[in-house]
């Protein structure tokens, strides 16, 4: 089987761990930047709701800095402050089980990493959490939201039929609509963003809570890798 991975809550949960952090923190600087709000406490709890539901955190910042009657110029500095590669900034709990799972499952499987962003940002993620890049076939970085060449660019190059893959993502829309598209079997992973999205049983086969729940869902389709 090969297993299509995306990063940011699928296997690290970057909206509790991260997002919710840097929000703060852009918010802050807005403020400091000249963004009129009334109540910095009440503007923080909002902006926080709007990110469950938003589509991106540019889109979020966007709207919320419409709503609070600001500038372009504010969404630059908010943005300045998400797309800065700080991590070592920030108290982030690295207790999960992600890396020996993906160390079990890729004993049977190849293993593909396909996750959108910044590419500096995504690779210091992946360092930062302890993910090594020598775990996946392939470790793409894409700016589009739309994932599927990048899915089939994976399925040709090493000879899968589209029913031997899982796509495993947060984002109904982006990471697995295109692979039920082309005939995948995909598995939602209800955190994040992705955490209020209905399931569609026309797109997802699976969903779970957990990585390790995916363990379980390979063994009713997985055969064993055959080693050439």
């Amino acid at each position: 089987m090969l297993l299509i991975f995306d990063l940011d809550d699928t296997l690290i949960e970057t909206t509790i761990f991260l997002t919710e952090k840097k929000l703060k923190k852009a918010l802050s600087a807005m403020i400091s930047a000249g963004l009129s709000v009334q109540d910095p406490h009440a503007a923080e709890e909002m902006l926080l709701r709007m990110n469950l539901a938003a589509f991106s955190t540019r889109d979020l910042l966007e709207e919320f800095v419409e709503l609070v009657r600001g500038g372009a110029e504010f969404v630059k500095v908010g943005m300045h402050e998400i797309e800065k590669v700080d991590l070592d900034q920030y108290e982030i709990d690295l207790a999960y089980d992600a890396i020996e799972i993906l160390e079990e499952l890729k004993q049977e499987s190849i293993l593909a990493l396909v996750t959108r962003g910044n590419e500096e940002m995504q690779r210091e993620k992946l360092k930062f959490f302890g993910i090594s890049p020598s775990l996946f076939c392939e470790v793409i970085i894409t700016t589009f939201f739309d994932k599927g060449k990048h899915y089939e660019y994976l399925r040709a190059k090493y000879g899968f039929s589209p029913h031997e893959m899982i796509v495993i993502g947060d984002r109904v829309d982006s990471d697995l609509a295109p692979a039920k598209q082309m005939g995948a079997i995909t598995v939602h992973m209800k955190k994040g963003r992705g955490a209020n999205s209905r399931p569609n049983k026309e797109i997802v086969d699976h969903t779970i809570y957990q990585l390790k729940e995916l363990v379980a869902i390979l063994e009713t389709h997985a055969k064993p890798l055959e080693m050439v």
